[in-house]
């Protein structure tokens, strides 16, 4: 786990789609912890040999996404949060997700503006090969922490909702809803992604 620190940026993007508008001021009040990289399938079986009940993720048995060293895909929202209880954790809020992974740039990625740059960060489908990859592979952001812009969608605790448009402070996403929010990017998806 990476500590990150307490902080303020803004969030959402000035030529995203219309649901990451407006662009708002936040403020992250206290620091908190994220994982240097994706929780891994092996990771995630000592999880599932500690815990009986727990069920096995979709694509378990498939071989495209079962090796030890990739994110562990094919889970629900609520496999996700059981996961973060055993291991002690929790999931990160939207808000703290992208704030971890802009770590402190201004730009649409980690790393600035440039499309182009993206290839040395994030799997996505102009380099992936058309498959999912093992974690830690690609450069990290500036705080550590490795594949935020692809390889696989990362689930966050919030309500998938509109942003407000003023400053917030800590914001936990909508109050209405069930869908549940996910960021970063994926192996098969495209570089606005």
């Amino acid at each position: 786990l990476i500590r990150m620190p307490a902080g303020e940026f803004e969030m959402g993007a000035k030529n995203g789609d219309s649901d990451e508008k407006p662009v708002h001021r936040v403020r992250i009040s206290k620091p908190f912890l994220l994982a240097k990289y994706p929780v891994t399938n092996a990771e995630y079986e000592k999880y599932l040999q500690a815990t009986p009940k727990a069920k096995r993720p979709f694509f378990w048995d498939n071989s495209q996404f079962n090796d030890p060293q990739q994110p562990v895909v094919g889970i629900s929202w609520e496999e996700a949060q059981a996961f973060c209880k055993w291991a002690g954790g929790r999931l990160p809020t939207e808000a703290e997700w992208e704030y971890a992974c802009r770590a402190g740039s201004q730009g649409e990625y980690c790393f600035g503006d440039t499309e182009a740059e993206l290839e040395n960060y994030a799997w996505y489908d102009k380099n992936s090969g058309g498959k999912l990859q093992r974690v830690g592979q690609k450069k990290p952001n500036a705080w550590g922490l490795h594949d935020m812009h692809g390889n696989v969608w990362e689930w966050c605790h919030d309500v998938y909702g509109p942003y407000d448009a003023t400053a917030q402070v800590d914001p936990k996403g909508s109050a209405l809803g069930t869908v549940r929010m996910f960021r970063g990017g994926s192996w098969d998806g495209d570089a606005r992604n």
